[in-house]
């Protein structure tokens, strides 16, 4: 079984079972592929700048991520056999899709999650010592952002961290 960022017991809590038992009479597997489009959807919108496994602690530990996939999951189920989706699931659905559109455009952030890179830029001041054979350009730490950057390595002249300049 793949892992969803809702449960059928979520479900159950948003629609009722009996609203989700008559959605599926026809087809009881055919919850699988809602739950699985709501977190594709998810992941979509935001595996850009969060760790997919922040997001599935996030889902299971009943956080925003589940909140928003049970939105869209709930509204694929209810609209899966062309019937007209309840205007309180419709609403909640186009709220949960603006609410990924600006995590997306980083004008949101997921309550509860670290995102993958810095919101800030980071820069690294550099020496370049011709003296040396290989990896002739030095960090200067002294003079550089003290985060560690995220996507490279940085080499760091550890024998300027100790000289002292007069």
């Amino acid at each position: 079984m793949a892992a969803y960022y809702c449960s059928l017991t979520d479900l159950y809590s948003r629609l009722s079972q009996t609203a989700v038992n008559l959605r599926i009479d026809d087809d009881a597997s055919s919850i699988g592929p809602c739950q699985q489009e709501a977190t594709n959807d998810i992941q979509a919108f935001c595996l850009p700048d969060y760790n997919a496994n922040d997001l599935l602690s996030n889902a299971n530990a009943a956080g925003w991520v589940n909140d928003r996939a049970i939105d869209l999951a709930a509204y694929y189920l209810c609209a899966r056999r062309g019937n007209p989706v309840p205007a309180s699931v419709e609403k909640r659905y186009e709220r949960a899709m603006e609410m990924l559109r600006m995590v997306m455009d980083d004008q949101m952030y997921i309550p509860g999650i670290q995102r993958r890179h810095t919101d800030v830029p980071a820069w690294s001041n550099v020496r370049v010592w011709p003296s040396y054979e290989y990896k002739k350009i030095r960090v200067e730490m002294q003079t550089s952002e003290p985060t560690s950057p995220t996507g490279y390595s940085q080499f760091v002249d550890w024998p300027s961290l100790f000289a002292f300049e007069f």
